[in-house]
Parts: structure tokens; sequence; C-alpha cells
């Protein structure tokens, strides 16, 4: 209704296309300078997340800082989209037996924490890390190393899990 009225009123277009970026240049540079602009320059500056914000998955340590994981699969059957993927030792039969290889297909999650609810020894967490950008398939494929050792958590040093 109002742009309707600034390009009906204005008898040109030029003086509509300088209006426009009248506006572009006030929202841009003079609400910046107030601190009053809605938008966030992402990755500089970080997005505030609430206490209830699902992001990231991370993988918890004991304290010896190996995996929590016991290869059950439970994450695997309840995961909507199938982007979790478990390689275990088929050779140990006792319940302590850790995944060879365990990814996540970040691009396929939907983080809708499933595999965090259904883990019965607290292997899995979502974080409150917003995802990364991506500029490759490849880069979206996480292994072990980028979800129980990554820098942000706890130093390189892992998530402690709540049950033993």
């Amino acid at each position: 209704m109002i742009i309707k009225r600034i390009f009906f009123n204005k008898k040109s277009i030029i003086s509509s296309i300088l209006f426009f970026f009248k506006e572009i240049i006030y929202f841009t540079f003079y609400m910046r300078l107030k601190q009053k602009s809605p938008l966030i320059f992402y990755p500089f500056e970080k997005y505030r997340t609430s206490n209830r914000y699902r992001g990231l998955i991370a993988l918890t340590t004991t304290e010896k800082s190996e995996l929590s994981c016991i290869s059950c699969g439970i994450c695997l059957s309840v995961c909507p989209v199938n982007c979790l993927y478990i390689e275990t030792n088929n050779v140990l039969k006792n319940e302590q037996r850790p995944p060879l290889d365990f990814k996540i297909d970040i691009l396929k999650c939907v983080y809708c924490g499933f595999c965090e609810e259904i883990c019965p020894v607290d292997a899995i967490r979502l974080t409150s890390e917003l995802p990364p950008i991506i500029r490759k398939k490849e880069d979206a494929i996480w292994g072990i190393e980028e979800l129980a050792f990554r820098k942000s958590l706890n130093g390189g040093k892992g998530l402690r899990g709540l049950l033993k």
C-alpha cells in the first residue's frame, strides 16, 4: 500500500529509485551507528539464542577422553532423515563397544533432538552453537573429531556425559 502510494505520487521513476536508495542508506548506516539495526553481521557478530535452542550436535566423552557412545544403534532407528552413520566393531559382544566411526551429515540434520532424547547413555547432545557456513558437500559430513573434540567444546577436550 505504501509502495503503491510512493510510486504513484511521484511522477518519475528516477525519483522513486532515489527514494529507495535513500532508505537503504538510512537503514544500513545511520541506524547502524545508533545501534538500532535489526540485522546482525554473521559470522562477525554472534546471534543470541534462547536457552531452549537446539543447535549443533556434540558427542559426549568420559573422564579419559573416550566416547560415551556404546554403539547401540537406537539413534539410527529414531532419526527421521537418516543423517547418522555408525560403524561398530562387531567382534566385541559386550555392551561397552565404542564406535569405530560415527558420522553425521549436518546438511541433512533437522535438529529435532530425537537422538538426544532416546540415547540411553547420554552420548549425544544438542548444543547452543549455530551451524557453520558450509560451502562444499564434503565439509558437511562430520566425524568423531568434529563432533566430540572441536575447540568450542571445553577447549577441544569434549563434553562430559552425565551418565557413566
